[in-house]
């Protein structure tokens, strides 16, 4: 924020742009994306306005992230797809293979573990070639989380040890907490609560340190997981209310309906486990007044996210046609939005 004070002060403007990147950057690792995506929009207003191409070759990479994050798969493409191409045409290789990686993780979102994995593949060639330690620290945590949902145990655990000595060595503790995380997803897996436990606690206990929400959440569900394996379910209950704490505060920050619509996708599972936990526990008021909550926060949600299949051709036609036209107004209001 002084720097976008100073940088307005004097006129300069690709400096700017970049207090803009950066501010934005940190709101989104906080998961607060309504501030994230605006201040990267304000970033892509003044790097287009000095037609500086590798900077909004940055602001898309990161616009794609946070439309990532939401589950919005296709404008998250669309923005890391223009982030690749105009990398390309720069020759800011290091960016090419930011691209590649962040497409990975959209397909992996997907579920396309394939894909994920050649695009990952694609990302670790060129990181291979630049000797980026950064980039090779994501890349192999990212093929780590790919192999790990395939059941591929072992592939996953060297990719995800490479990720921690790479981080490690050289201070990203963003990744290295990220790469901890799996590390604990992992040993769960395989069934060795007894020390996954501990790495979830030490990643609860970073995440928190650097103020990494999404992480924590996973963190604490994870802790709730190993504990309820382990017989301690009182613990267990503990942690999951504290996983679910997190998830809300982050969807309250979220003002505008469009950025809630995809936020709960892929966090319905914390509620449920938790809900099922406090029954199987005898709780019943408690499970029903989540089992409420949750719901309450929700089903619009997820209504919205919904696809129908409906039996009268002529109705199934006009839901289509209404869903497709949702779709283009979005679009549209995402070019005014980036205009204004």
């Amino acid at each position: 924020k002084k720097a976008q004070a100073l940088t307005e002060e004097k006129e300069l403007k690709l400096q700017l742009s970049k207090a803009f990147l950066y501010q934005g950057n940190a709101e989104w690792f906080q998961g607060n994306y309504q501030n994230a995506f605006r201040m990267q929009k304000e970033a892509l207003k003044v790097a287009e306005e000095i037609e500086h191409h590798h900077q909004q070759v940055l602001i898309y990479n990161t616009l794609g992230l946070i439309y990532w994050t939401l589950n919005d798969s296709k404008r998250a493409l669309d923005n890391l797809d223009k982030s690749r191409e105009m990398a390309e045409k720069q020759k800011a290789y290091l960016d090419v293979a930011s691209a590649y990686n962040n497409m990975g993780l959209v397909y992996r979102k997907d579920e396309n573990y394939p894909k994920s994995i050649e695009l990952f593949n694609e990302a670790l060639k060129r990181d291979l070639k630049l000797k980026s330690k950064w980039g090779q620290g994501y890349t192999h945590r990212n093929l780590g989380i790919s192999y790990l949902r395939m059941k591929e145990l072992d592939q996953a655990e060297q990719h995800i040890k490479q990720a921690i000595a790479f981080s490690s060595e050289i201070g990203n503790n963003t990744n290295l907490v990220k790469a901890k995380l799996e590390l604990g997803h992992l040993g769960l897996e395989r069934k060795q609560c007894q020390s996954a436990i501990g790495i979830f606690k030490e990643t609860a206990g970073l995440a928190k340190r650097y103020n990494l929400k999404e992480v924590l959440w996973r963190a604490l569900r994870g802790q709730g997981a190993c504990l309820k394996q382990m017989g301690q379910a009182p613990a267990a209950i503990e942690a999951y209310k504290q996983a679910v704490t997190v998830v809300d505060s982050m969807r309250a920050s979220i003002k505008v309906e469009e950025f809630q619509n995809g936020f709960l996708t892929d966090k319905q599972d914390v509620y449920k486990e938790l809900i099922l936990l406090l029954l199987d526990s005898g709780k019943v008021q408690a499970s029903f007044e989540y089992a409420e909550r949750a719901k309450a926060r929700s089903f619009i949600d997820l209504l919205g996210n919904q696809k129908m299949s409906l039996k009268d051709d002529v109705s199934q036609g006009m839901y289509n046609s209404l869903t497709d036209q949702k779709q283009v107004i979005r679009e549209i209001e995402e070019r005014l939005s980036n205009t204004e």
